[in-house]
């Protein structure tokens, strides 16, 4: 399959593994001499296909924004594809090592990156989704200031709050101990929040804090099974269930409830305590 991308180029072949996805997916770097780099992905056929799927969706809409497909295979129920390799560093890995600065500045681009595809591609009630928009799936490239997407199989039209609600929660799902990056942790995701909560006001979205919170409430009680300490698993299961607990139980209620400031920043701070004492 790389001889079908790279026909011309000499050398020998050169993989390595970068990782093994939960859902049984394998990702790797694969080189040919000194050819550029592909991304090599290898997984469960009907996975496989919707990925591209969405990835081909998301290029015509966004040119450059995912992965360009160069290549695929099919062989005994898997399927395979050979993609642009993007350079950067993953949002999570930014969030974790970066200065402040840089959080702010990478954050600040995906938002905007975000706002024009909400203005462009669908009216306010259905937007265009990632579907898995954690901080592991946001690679952003310095050297050119672009934010690309990965692992887009899951992508569709929606709720835009189910993207920010997933994004949130990425950014606190992990336990640190390093307090000072718990603390940008939280500072980020009201940056964030802040930034849904305007769109939500420019488009009458009365029902914004209601849906935020079943977002989250999703996003924590589902991110335990990819969390390997138990005891915070379980912390961050619990959370996700005290936010069910404080849905409003009505329209009306709905309406008449002001938006919560620092929803996601107080689990994380609550954990630094916790670490701290």
């Amino acid at each position: 399959m790389a001889g079908t991308v790279a026909p011309h180029a000499e050398g020998a072949l050169d993989f390595r593994q970068i990782w093994g996805g939960i859902s049984g997916a394998r990702v790797g770097r694969v080189a040919v001499g000194q050819s550029e780099p592909l991304i090599w992905k290898e997984g469960d056929e009907r996975k496989i296909d919707e990925e591209i799927r969405e990835m081909e969706a998301w290029n015509r809409i966004v040119p450059g924004l995912v992965p360009d497909v160069k290549a695929r295979h099919r062989e005994a129920g898997r399927l395979s594809f050979l993609g642009q390799f993007l350079r950067g560093s993953l949002l999570r890995d930014i969030y974790i090592t970066r200065s402040w600065d840089e959080k702010v500045r990478v954050t600040q681009r995906l938002l905007e990156r975000a706002a024009d595809l909400e203005a462009s591609l669908a009216p306010p009630v259905s937007v265009r989704l990632h579907g898995d928009f954690n901080a592991n799936n946001v690679v952003y490239d310095p050297e050119q200031d672009r934010v690309h997407f990965i692992d887009v199989h899951r992508s569709g039209h929606g709720d835009y709050l189910q993207d920010i609600g997933v994004l949130l929660v990425s950014n606190i799902r992990n336990p640190i101990e390093d307090g000072h990056v718990v603390a940008d942790l939280a500072r980020l995701n009201e940056l964030i929040r802040e930034f849904a909560l305007e769109f939500a006001r420019l488009v009458g979205d009365d029902h914004f804090e209601t849906r935020l919170i079943l977002s989250q409430a999703r996003s924590f009680i589902t991110s335990g099974r990819v969390v390997a300490d138990f005891e915070f698993a379980r912390s961050i299961f619990l959370q996700g269930v005290r936010l069910l607990e404080r849905r409003p139980r009505s329209p009306r209620e709905a309406r008449g409830r002001r938006p919560a400031r620092g929803l996601v920043d107080r689990a994380a701070g609550g954990r630094a305590a916790r670490r701290g004492s």
